[in-house]
Protein backbone atom coordinates (compact mmCIF):
# COMPACT_ATOMS: atom_id res chain seq x y z
CA UNK A 1 0.00 0.00 0.00
CA UNK A 2 1.45 3.58 -0.68
CA UNK A 3 0.60 6.75 0.94
CA UNK A 4 1.47 10.61 0.11
CA UNK A 5 3.55 12.57 1.88
CA UNK A 6 2.10 16.05 3.05
CA UNK A 7 5.60 17.48 2.35
CA UNK A 8 6.93 16.02 -0.66
CA UNK A 9 3.45 14.96 -2.10
CA UNK A 10 5.28 12.09 -3.25
CA UNK A 11 3.58 8.71 -3.46
CA UNK A 12 5.74 5.53 -1.17
CA UNK A 13 5.75 3.14 0.24
CA UNK A 14 4.05 2.51 3.76
CA UNK A 15 7.21 1.30 5.12
CA UNK A 16 8.88 4.38 4.40
CA UNK A 17 6.98 6.87 6.31
CA UNK A 18 8.01 7.73 10.14
CA UNK A 19 5.85 9.00 13.02
CA UNK A 20 6.11 12.73 12.90
CA UNK A 21 5.58 14.57 16.60
CA UNK A 22 3.12 17.48 16.31
CA UNK A 23 5.34 19.33 18.52
CA UNK A 24 8.80 18.91 19.09
CA UNK A 25 9.45 16.37 21.43
CA UNK A 26 12.07 18.92 23.35
CA UNK A 27 9.46 21.03 23.91
CA UNK A 28 7.85 18.82 26.17
CA UNK A 29 5.68 15.41 26.62
CA UNK A 30 1.81 15.83 26.25
CA UNK A 31 0.42 12.61 27.03
CA UNK A 32 -2.31 11.27 25.09
CA UNK A 33 -2.87 7.73 25.84
CA UNK A 34 0.73 6.59 25.69
CA UNK A 35 2.29 9.51 23.30
CA UNK A 36 2.23 12.68 22.51
CA UNK A 37 -0.23 13.97 19.53
CA UNK A 38 1.63 12.62 16.77
CA UNK A 39 1.42 11.88 12.85
CA UNK A 40 1.35 8.34 12.04
CA UNK A 41 1.83 7.80 8.56
CA UNK A 42 1.37 11.24 7.37
CA UNK A 43 5.08 12.18 6.54
CA UNK A 44 7.97 10.55 4.92
CA UNK A 45 11.09 9.16 6.41
CA UNK A 46 13.28 11.72 3.73
CA UNK A 47 11.24 14.36 5.23
CA UNK A 48 11.04 13.29 8.52
CA UNK A 49 14.96 12.87 8.47
CA UNK A 50 15.19 16.17 6.88
CA UNK A 51 13.38 18.35 9.32
CA UNK A 52 15.29 16.42 12.17
CA UNK A 53 19.14 17.32 11.07
CA UNK A 54 17.38 20.87 9.47
CA UNK A 55 14.65 23.15 10.88
CA UNK A 56 13.63 21.12 14.17
CA UNK A 57 17.26 21.38 15.49
CA UNK A 58 17.95 25.02 15.02
CA UNK A 59 14.38 25.91 16.19
CA UNK A 60 14.92 23.92 19.79
CA UNK A 61 19.02 24.73 19.91
CA UNK A 62 19.15 28.00 18.67
CA UNK A 63 16.18 30.07 19.12
CA UNK A 64 14.41 32.41 21.49
CA UNK A 65 12.23 29.42 22.10
CA UNK A 66 14.53 27.17 22.18
CA UNK A 67 15.94 28.79 25.09
CA UNK A 68 12.64 29.02 27.36
CA UNK A 69 11.74 25.70 26.46
CA UNK A 70 14.38 24.84 28.87
CA UNK A 71 12.53 26.01 31.70
CA UNK A 72 9.15 24.60 30.63
CA UNK A 73 10.52 21.85 28.70
CA UNK A 74 12.10 18.49 28.78
CA UNK A 75 15.07 19.23 31.24
CA UNK A 76 16.93 15.83 29.25
CA UNK A 77 16.77 17.81 26.22
CA UNK A 78 19.28 20.89 28.13
CA UNK A 79 22.43 18.96 27.00
CA UNK A 80 21.38 19.31 23.46
CA UNK A 81 21.27 23.23 23.45
CA UNK A 82 24.34 25.20 22.08
CA UNK A 83 25.88 28.08 23.83
CA UNK A 84 25.55 30.21 21.54
CA UNK A 85 22.10 31.04 20.76
CA UNK A 86 20.33 32.50 17.66
CA UNK A 87 19.76 36.09 18.48
CA UNK A 88 22.39 38.70 16.40
CA UNK A 89 23.03 42.15 17.75
CA UNK A 90 24.36 44.24 15.03
CA UNK A 91 26.38 47.40 15.90
CA UNK A 92 26.00 51.00 14.82
CA UNK A 93 27.96 50.91 11.55
CA UNK A 94 26.87 47.57 9.71
CA UNK A 95 30.89 47.06 8.73
CA UNK A 96 31.44 46.47 12.56
CA UNK A 97 31.31 42.79 13.38
CA UNK A 98 29.67 42.09 17.26
CA UNK A 99 29.24 38.90 18.54
CA UNK A 100 25.96 37.08 20.12
CA UNK A 101 24.49 37.22 23.51
CA UNK A 102 26.07 34.42 25.17
CA UNK A 103 24.16 32.24 27.11
CA UNK A 104 25.79 29.95 29.48
CA UNK A 105 25.07 25.67 30.02
CA UNK A 106 25.98 24.63 33.63
CA UNK A 107 27.22 21.26 32.52
CA UNK A 108 26.52 19.29 35.95
CA UNK A 109 23.13 20.32 36.50
CA UNK A 110 21.97 20.13 32.62
CA UNK A 111 20.67 23.08 33.22
CA UNK A 112 20.55 26.78 31.52
CA UNK A 113 22.20 29.79 33.11
CA UNK A 114 20.26 32.36 30.89
CA UNK A 115 22.86 35.04 30.91
CA UNK A 116 20.73 37.57 28.93
CA UNK A 117 22.91 39.87 27.20
CA UNK A 118 23.25 43.30 25.49
CA UNK A 119 26.02 44.47 23.42
CA UNK A 120 26.55 48.19 24.83
CA UNK A 121 27.91 50.85 21.86
CA UNK A 122 29.51 53.75 23.58
CA UNK A 123 29.62 56.64 20.94
CA UNK A 124 31.93 59.40 20.19
CA UNK A 125 31.69 61.71 17.68
CA UNK A 126 29.21 58.67 15.92
CA UNK A 127 32.10 56.40 16.25
CA UNK A 128 31.85 53.29 18.10
CA UNK A 129 35.09 53.32 20.90
CA UNK A 130 34.38 50.31 22.33
CA UNK A 131 31.80 46.97 21.72
CA UNK A 132 31.17 45.47 25.16
CA UNK A 133 28.99 42.46 26.67
CA UNK A 134 27.02 42.73 29.56
CA UNK A 135 27.01 39.56 31.96
CA UNK A 136 23.86 39.56 33.92
CA UNK A 137 23.83 35.73 35.14
CA UNK A 138 23.64 37.55 38.18
CA UNK A 139 21.43 40.29 37.75
CA UNK A 140 21.76 41.89 41.29
CA UNK A 141 25.43 42.94 40.60
CA UNK A 142 25.98 42.52 36.46
CA UNK A 143 29.59 43.36 35.15
CA UNK A 144 30.46 44.55 32.20
CA UNK A 145 33.03 42.76 29.48
CA UNK A 146 35.00 43.47 26.98
CA UNK A 147 34.41 41.28 23.80
CA UNK A 148 38.39 41.15 23.19
CA UNK A 149 40.19 40.34 26.52
CA UNK A 150 43.31 41.93 25.06
CA UNK A 151 42.06 45.15 25.11
CA UNK A 152 41.63 46.57 28.75
CA UNK A 153 39.05 48.84 29.66
CA UNK A 154 38.31 51.12 32.73
CA UNK A 155 34.42 49.55 33.50
CA UNK A 156 33.99 51.91 36.32
CA UNK A 157 34.83 54.94 34.24
CA UNK A 158 33.17 53.83 31.58
CA UNK A 159 29.44 53.08 32.77
CA UNK A 160 29.79 56.54 34.28
CA UNK A 161 30.38 57.87 31.57
CA UNK A 162 27.46 56.73 29.70
CA UNK A 163 24.74 58.68 28.40
CA UNK A 164 23.26 56.84 25.45
CA UNK A 165 23.76 53.53 23.52
CA UNK A 166 21.74 51.70 20.78
CA UNK A 167 21.04 48.28 20.20
CA UNK A 168 20.91 47.98 16.92
CA UNK A 169 19.25 44.63 14.59
CA UNK A 170 16.61 43.68 11.77
CA UNK A 171 13.27 44.17 11.77
CA UNK A 172 10.99 44.75 14.64
CA UNK A 173 9.40 41.66 16.26
CA UNK A 174 11.15 40.96 19.85
CA UNK A 175 10.93 44.34 21.62
CA UNK A 176 9.22 42.34 23.91
CA UNK A 177 11.85 40.05 24.49
CA UNK A 178 14.29 43.47 24.99
CA UNK A 179 11.66 44.89 27.19
CA UNK A 180 11.45 42.18 29.79
CA UNK A 181 15.10 41.44 29.57
CA UNK A 182 16.03 45.19 30.65
CA UNK A 183 13.10 45.05 33.15
CA UNK A 184 14.98 42.19 35.41
CA UNK A 185 17.36 44.76 35.35
CA UNK A 186 15.42 47.50 36.94
CA UNK A 187 14.61 49.20 33.72
CA UNK A 188 11.38 50.12 32.76
CA UNK A 189 10.48 50.90 29.05
CA UNK A 190 8.40 53.19 27.25
CA UNK A 191 7.03 51.82 24.30
CA UNK A 192 4.98 55.00 23.22
CA UNK A 193 7.35 55.83 20.29
CA UNK A 194 7.64 52.96 17.96
CA UNK A 195 11.01 53.32 17.37
CA UNK A 196 13.01 55.42 20.08
CA UNK A 197 12.99 53.54 23.24
CA UNK A 198 13.24 56.13 26.47
CA UNK A 199 14.26 53.52 29.52
CA UNK A 200 14.81 54.46 33.24
CA UNK A 201 17.25 52.29 35.43
CA UNK A 202 16.71 52.32 39.30
CA UNK A 203 19.86 49.95 40.12
CA UNK A 204 23.20 48.49 38.22
CA UNK A 205 25.50 49.88 35.95
CA UNK A 206 22.61 51.51 33.72
CA UNK A 207 21.33 53.56 36.62
CA UNK A 208 20.04 57.01 35.10
CA UNK A 209 17.93 57.56 31.87
CA UNK A 210 19.34 56.23 28.82
CA UNK A 211 17.71 55.68 25.01
CA UNK A 212 17.28 52.65 22.91
CA UNK A 213 16.31 51.51 19.34
CA UNK A 214 15.52 48.40 19.36
CA UNK A 215 15.28 46.00 16.77
CA UNK A 216 15.04 41.89 16.09
CA UNK A 217 15.88 39.27 13.44
CA UNK A 218 14.04 36.32 13.21
CA UNK A 219 15.97 33.95 10.91
CA UNK A 220 13.77 32.28 8.07
CA UNK A 221 14.78 28.42 9.59
CA UNK A 222 12.83 29.63 12.73
CA UNK A 223 9.31 31.15 10.44
CA UNK A 224 9.83 27.34 8.85
CA UNK A 225 10.09 25.52 11.45
CA UNK A 226 7.18 27.41 13.41
CA UNK A 227 5.29 27.20 10.19
CA UNK A 228 5.87 23.43 10.29
CA UNK A 229 4.23 22.92 13.79
CA UNK A 230 1.25 24.68 12.55
CA UNK A 231 1.00 22.45 9.59
CA UNK A 232 0.86 19.45 11.41
CA UNK A 233 -0.96 20.64 13.68
CA UNK A 234 -3.41 21.47 10.92
CA UNK A 235 -2.85 17.68 9.47
CA UNK A 236 -3.65 16.13 12.80
CA UNK A 237 -6.87 17.80 13.04
CA UNK A 238 -8.34 17.92 10.25
CA UNK A 239 -6.85 14.80 8.50
CA UNK A 240 -3.93 14.14 5.42
CA UNK A 241 -6.57 14.58 2.54
CA UNK A 242 -7.50 18.32 3.76
CA UNK A 243 -3.64 19.40 3.96
CA UNK A 244 -2.77 17.61 0.43
CA UNK A 245 -4.88 20.05 -1.61
CA UNK A 246 -3.27 22.83 -3.39
CA UNK A 247 -4.71 25.60 -1.13
CA UNK A 248 -2.17 24.40 0.92
CA UNK A 249 0.98 24.10 -1.37
CA UNK A 250 2.78 27.73 -0.72
CA UNK A 251 2.85 27.03 3.00
CA UNK A 252 3.72 23.16 2.30
CA UNK A 253 6.48 24.64 -0.48
CA UNK A 254 8.39 27.22 2.15
CA UNK A 255 8.27 24.58 4.93
CA UNK A 256 10.07 21.69 3.14
CA UNK A 257 11.89 23.69 0.45
CA UNK A 258 12.05 26.92 1.60
CA UNK A 259 11.07 28.53 -2.44
CA UNK A 260 7.66 29.68 -1.65
CA UNK A 261 6.71 33.14 -0.28
CA UNK A 262 3.82 33.12 2.64
CA UNK A 263 2.16 35.75 4.72
CA UNK A 264 3.82 35.98 8.03
CA UNK A 265 3.33 38.28 10.95
CA UNK A 266 4.33 38.74 14.92
CA UNK A 267 1.65 40.38 17.11
CA UNK A 268 1.79 40.72 21.38
CA UNK A 269 -2.05 40.52 21.58
CA UNK A 270 -3.73 38.57 23.56
CA UNK A 271 -4.06 34.98 21.92
CA UNK A 272 -7.09 33.50 22.95
CA UNK A 273 -10.16 36.05 22.76
CA UNK A 274 -13.78 36.32 23.45
CA UNK A 275 -16.05 38.32 24.68
CA UNK A 276 -16.52 40.04 26.91
CA UNK A 277 -12.95 39.14 27.89
CA UNK A 278 -8.98 38.30 26.80
CA UNK A 279 -7.10 36.23 28.23
CA UNK A 280 -3.29 34.48 27.90
CA UNK A 281 -2.92 31.69 29.98
CA UNK A 282 -0.07 31.14 32.12
CA UNK A 283 3.76 31.58 30.79
CA UNK A 284 4.57 27.56 30.87
CA UNK A 285 1.95 26.51 28.11
CA UNK A 286 2.42 26.45 24.20
CA UNK A 287 -1.24 27.63 22.23
CA UNK A 288 -1.65 26.81 19.37
CA UNK A 289 -5.23 27.34 17.09
CA UNK A 290 -6.51 27.98 13.64
CA UNK A 291 -9.63 30.09 12.35
CA UNK A 292 -11.08 31.76 8.94
CA UNK A 293 -9.76 34.87 7.86
CA UNK A 294 -10.53 36.71 5.06
CA UNK A 295 -11.25 33.69 3.23
CA UNK A 296 -7.75 32.29 3.77
CA UNK A 297 -6.60 29.32 7.18
CA UNK A 298 -4.62 31.13 9.50
CA UNK A 299 -2.50 29.29 11.69
CA UNK A 300 -1.62 30.99 15.37
CA UNK A 301 1.47 29.70 17.68
CA UNK A 302 2.03 31.64 21.08
CA UNK A 303 5.01 30.29 22.95
CA UNK A 304 5.02 30.93 26.86
CA UNK A 305 3.22 33.86 26.97
CA UNK A 306 5.25 36.04 24.52
CA UNK A 307 4.51 36.99 20.76
CA UNK A 308 2.16 35.24 18.24
CA UNK A 309 2.97 34.24 14.93
CA UNK A 310 0.33 34.11 12.65
CA UNK A 311 1.13 32.23 9.08
CA UNK A 312 -1.60 31.68 6.40
CA UNK A 313 -1.51 28.02 5.86
CA UNK A 314 -3.99 27.81 2.86
CA UNK A 315 -4.79 30.41 0.33
CA UNK A 316 -8.47 30.93 -0.42
CA UNK A 317 -9.60 27.87 1.47
CA UNK A 318 -11.48 27.80 5.19
CA UNK A 319 -12.55 25.80 7.85
CA UNK A 320 -16.03 24.78 8.66
CA UNK A 321 -16.82 26.36 11.84
CA UNK A 322 -17.41 23.27 13.92
CA UNK A 323 -13.80 21.85 12.75
CA UNK A 324 -12.22 25.11 13.42
CA UNK A 325 -9.99 24.52 16.61
CA UNK A 326 -7.39 25.13 19.53
CA UNK A 327 -5.60 24.15 22.04
CA UNK A 328 -2.69 24.90 24.83
CA UNK A 329 0.24 22.41 25.61
CA UNK A 330 1.86 22.26 29.26
CA UNK A 331 4.93 19.61 29.95
CA UNK A 332 3.47 16.91 31.68
CA UNK A 333 -0.49 17.52 30.80
CA UNK A 334 -2.63 15.98 28.10
CA UNK A 335 -3.40 18.89 25.44
CA UNK A 336 -6.04 21.05 26.75
CA UNK A 337 -9.32 21.98 24.06
CA UNK A 338 -9.08 25.75 24.84
CA UNK A 339 -12.23 26.05 22.89
CA UNK A 340 -14.22 23.80 25.85
CA UNK A 341 -13.57 26.73 28.14
CA UNK A 342 -16.86 28.19 29.52
CA UNK A 343 -17.57 31.37 30.80
CA UNK A 344 -18.28 31.70 34.78
CA UNK A 345 -18.78 35.45 36.00
CA UNK A 346 -17.04 37.24 33.49
CA UNK A 347 -14.46 34.69 34.10
CA UNK A 348 -12.61 31.93 32.37
CA UNK A 349 -12.39 28.15 34.05
CA UNK A 350 -11.08 25.13 32.12
CA UNK A 351 -14.13 22.64 31.57
CA UNK A 352 -11.77 19.89 31.95
CA UNK A 353 -8.09 18.97 32.76
CA UNK A 354 -8.82 21.19 35.95
CA UNK A 355 -6.84 19.21 38.37
CA UNK A 356 -3.99 18.71 36.27
CA UNK A 357 -3.68 22.51 35.18
CA UNK A 358 -5.76 23.99 37.33
CA UNK A 359 -2.95 25.33 39.47
CA UNK A 360 -1.73 27.39 36.45
CA UNK A 361 -5.18 29.61 36.23
CA UNK A 362 -5.74 30.24 39.91
CA UNK A 363 -5.55 34.17 39.10
CA UNK A 364 -8.54 33.60 36.31
CA UNK A 365 -10.57 32.14 38.75
CA UNK A 366 -12.74 34.13 41.71
CA UNK A 367 -13.00 33.02 45.04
Amino acid sequence: MNLVCIYCKREKPKDQFNKEHVLLSAFGNFPTKNSSPQLKKEVCTKCNQFFGDGIDNFFARQSFEGLKRLEYGNDSEAKGLHKQVYFKMKSYNDDQKTPSPIFYMDRERKKLDIAYGICLFKKNNENIIADLFLDTRDPRSPTLTSIDPSTPFNHSEWIDSIERFEICCKGDTQRNLIQSILHDWGIEIDLSDEKLISAKSTHGPMKGNAEFIINAYINNDIYRAVSKILFNYATYILGANEVIRKEWDDCRSFIRFNDAKIEINIDTDPFWDSDPQNMRFEKNSIDLRFENFKGNIIGKICFYGYWTYNIVLAKNRTVKDNLLSGHYFINGCKPQNAFKIKKGLGIYVPTIGINEVGQYFKKYRKL
